[in-house]
């Protein structure tokens, strides 16, 4: 079964870019304007349409030499390594490092057109909350990869607060 690693960044971190020379080679990586606020939702979009399996490793996220053969081992329709988005202990598994059967997009080829066009802080929670419903959770894998993005307790209070603020803006209108 063929496999595509999707790769999408603003700012590849120089980690990253050198994980994934080591164990990604033939990764593609899409470059997104940073102001391009629905960049990443384009660019998830169209991958989702490629053949085969889609790996997304995000730019700031670093991989193991298990990674990919851990992916291409499980038979789960959608699988992720967890990262650490914060500083503490929890760990979260979003788009960071995640792993999609071609059988789920095959399944489900118009979930980026049914959800609709998002700005990048909703595309996680939007389109892989209806995918969740439709398939279940992600099977997470063990450990956890490198996340060199953590952010302080400040950064995350203001990345949620522009989450809500996106959200708000993309809720369908009421009439009256």
């Amino acid at each position: 079964m063929r496999v595509r690693v999707l790769v999408p960044y603003t700012r590849l971190h120089p980690e990253t870019a050198r994980r994934l020379a080591r164990f990604a080679p033939d990764a593609v990586l899409r470059a997104i304007e940073i102001d391009d606020r629905t960049g990443y939702w384009r660019v998830l979009a169209e991958a989702w349409a490629w053949p085969g399996d889609l790996v997304v490793i995000e730019h700031d996220i670093g991989i193991d030499a298990d990674v990919l053969p851990g992916f291409a081992a499980c038979p789960e329709p959608v699988c992720a390594r967890p990262y650490r988005w914060t500083s503490g202990d929890r760990l979260i598994t979003g788009f960071g490092c995640v792993r999609f059967r071609a059988e789920v997009k095959q399944a489900h080829p118009e979930l980026f057109t049914e959800v609709g066009e998002l700005d990048w802080l909703l595309v996680e929670p939007r389109v892989g909350g209806e995918l969740q419903r439709r398939v279940g959770r992600p099977h997470v894998h063990r450990p956890a990869v490198e996340h060199y993005g953590v952010k302080s307790d400040e950064q995350a209070r203001r990345t949620r607060a522009e989450y809500h603020a996106a959200a708000a803006e993309h809720e369908p209108a009421t009439g009256e």
